[in-house]
């Protein structure tokens, strides 16, 4: 029933004795988990599981808890596993939510520092309903999407990169736009099987200061809501314009850097293959390339916000040494 499993965790390339934390957002499952725990066992991965479920959450808001953070601090490995996202209870107490956020950010951090951190999104229910798809069509797409040969999508990313490692700036034309970037100096990552699930791109944090232009976005869905045909404009690297008035006022309302030019990626993923406006699938497509605004110094960059927000495109792409 959950072969699947099996084939994600060789993407991991998990090694002898190490030691990985599942970090899972969900509830305690019979199912899924346990499978996942004994797969990485199998690999040789020593593991520990942490449960942030909302409704174990909310209980230990209610008394007097006190954060313990010793499993993020000893593993080598961080998987964050979602059955969920990672918001709390509805019921959960308003006088404590900015603990909460703390608890959160700390953990993020610490995470995101690993030697590797891979982020799985199940195909739940809720995770369909929460990017705005069908429940059928979103576990579909993510069952068919993970099913990828990973030791080709390896090759291939490793291959692009080789072949874009001495690009200096990169033009990207989409429907009457031009936008311009640089990525001097900046290094080129993988998402094969070690970043989020599902996987397939390589990418890379643009010079922040060096997006110039404009381009066209056909389809992006944003915590349910869908905006088509809209035009992002950036100058000197910041988003100056957005079509889309509601989705510009979305992005400016994150703290931080949240306008700021985060990514440019290219899709690698040969088992996706219809693009929905759900980016989290759409970026991982073989033969699309995307641009993000937002956080990016998990991947070289310089700009901290809570904001990750990727525009895919249908775009032609000049790299120039």
């Amino acid at each position: 029933m959950n072969e699947w499993i099996n084939n994600i965790v060789d993407g991991m390339e998990i090694r002898k004795d190490e030691s990985v934390l599942l970090h899972i957002f969900g509830e305690r499952e019979t199912n899924i988990v346990p499978t996942l725990e004994q797969e990485i066992i199998k690999k040789g991965g020593l593991v520990s599981t942490v449960y942030r479920s909302r409704s174990e959450i909310l209980e230990r808001y209610q008394g007097n808890y006190i954060p313990n953070y010793e499993a993020y601090d000893l593993c080598e490995t961080a998987i964050d596993v979602f059955f969920y996202g990672i918001g709390p209870d509805p019921e959960f107490p308003k006088d404590k939510i900015d603990d909460y956020r703390t608890e959160m950010m700390t953990i993020v951090k610490k995470l995101i520092s690993k030697e590797k951190y891979i982020q799985l999104r199940l195909p739940t229910e809720e995770n369909a309903m929460t990017v705005g798809l069908p429940v059928e069509l979103y576990k579909e797409m993510s069952l068919k999407a993970m099913a990828i040969d990973y030791l080709a999508l390896k090759e291939a990313a490793s291959k692009k990169v080789e072949e874009l490692k001495d690009v200096k700036n990169i033009l990207i034309q989409t429907k009457g736009c031009e936008l311009q970037l640089n990525i001097e100096g900046r290094s080129w990552y993988k998402d094969d099987g070690l970043g989020d699930y599902p996987s397939g791109e390589v990418y890379i944090a643009p010079n922040e200061s060096s997006a110039n232009g404009s381009v066209f976005v056909s389809k992006l869905i944003v915590e349910g809501e869908v905006f088509e045909d809209f035009v992002l404009k950036f100058k000197e690297g910041t988003l100056i314009a957005c079509s889309a008035e509601n989705l510009f006022d979305y992005i400016k309302s994150a703290p931080g850097d949240a306008l700021k030019i985060a990514e440019f990626g290219i899709g690698l993923n040969t088992n996706i293959d219809t693009l929905t406006g759900y980016a989290l699938f759409d970026e991982k497509a073989i033969g699309t390339v995307h641009i993000a605004v937002g956080m990016n110094h998990a991947f070289g960059g310089l700009n901290h916000t809570p904001l990750h927000l990727d525009f895919v495109l249908d775009a032609e792409t000049i790299y120039n040494m």
